[in-house]
Order: C-alpha cells, then structure tokens, then sequence
C-alpha cells in the first residue's frame, strides 16, 4: 500500500467518526444543530482531502511525476503524454452524472451543500445560536460509496 492509500483510508476513517458523532446528536436542541453542522463540514472537509489524495494515489499509479489536485489536471497530464486510463474514463462519467457519489461531493466543494436557508440567529453565551431546520448532505452515502469505488479500483489496478 502506498503512503497515498494509507492517507485515502485514514480519512475515510476520520469521515466515518465524524459521521457517528453527528448521528448521535438531538436535532431539537439549537446547540446541537451548530455541532450537527460543524461535524458536517468537518466530514466532508475530510472527504474532499480524501480525494485528492486518491487522485494522487492515481496519479502515482499511472506514473504522472507532476502532482495534481483535480481529475482535470489528471486528464490534462495523461493526455500530453497520449495515454488514457480506465479508472480516469470512470471518475470523468461519475463527475459528469448529476446523482453520483463524485458529482455530490464535488458540489459539497463547491458550497451547493452547504447553502442554507436563512435563519432566525440569536446569541447565547459565546456561540450564536440558529433556529433554522437542519440541511444535511448525504455524507454517509458518498463516503460508503466512495470506499466502496477505491477497493475496486486497487483491486483493478494490482490486476492491471
């Protein structure tokens, strides 16, 4: 396992903690919706460096010396030395289907996610307190999904 791997799966890890903090929450209680949020972002924080380790790791694997931190500089590099790969070709149709586990997080990234709806704030001691309904993002799918893509994808690849 490459240090990359190790990384990938370390954060995965660390989502999967976040995740069940979150779950153990009291929605009702305005406090506990800040923590929610914050475990929130917390865990996708730790998804999204998950990815760009994994790309990474990919990038590794397919030998590409520059390092990268998005699929299209992947793309980019593997296509000036005129090479294609069958895991980038599978990451490019996730990041293009509007339901996959990528193109979620991905928009996570780019604050889609996070967009709340305004609230009624009111501060009590140090924190400021919010009385809108919790949004929440379908973490716990893309993280289940997104381990589930990497173990095939190192299972390809040792074959490859």
């Amino acid at each position: 396992m490459t240090a990359y791997a190790g990384r990938v799966n370390q954060k995965h890890y660390h989502a999967a903690l976040l995740l069940a903090l979150q779950a153990g929450l009291d929605d009702q209680d305005s406090v506990a919706r800040a923590r929610y949020q914050a475990l929130e972002e917390a865990a996708l924080d730790a998804l999204l460096h998950a990815w760009r380790l994994f790309l990474l790791e990919l990038a590794q694997s397919c030998q590409i010396a520059v390092p990268v931190q998005a699929l299209e500089q992947l793309v980019q590099a593997l296509g000036g030395q005129d090479r294609s790969h069958a895991v980038v070709n599978t990451l490019l149709t996730l990041q293009a289907e509007p339901q996959s586990w990528l193109r979620q997080l991905l928009d996570g990234e780019n604050g889609k996610w996070l967009e709340r709806p305004p609230a009624v704030s009111r501060k009590a001691g140090n924190l400021l307190l919010s009385s809108d309904a919790m949004v929440t993002m379908p973490l716990q799918a893309i993280l289940q999904q997104f381990q589930d893509f990497v173990i095939e994808q190192r299972e390809f690849l040792q074959e490859w």
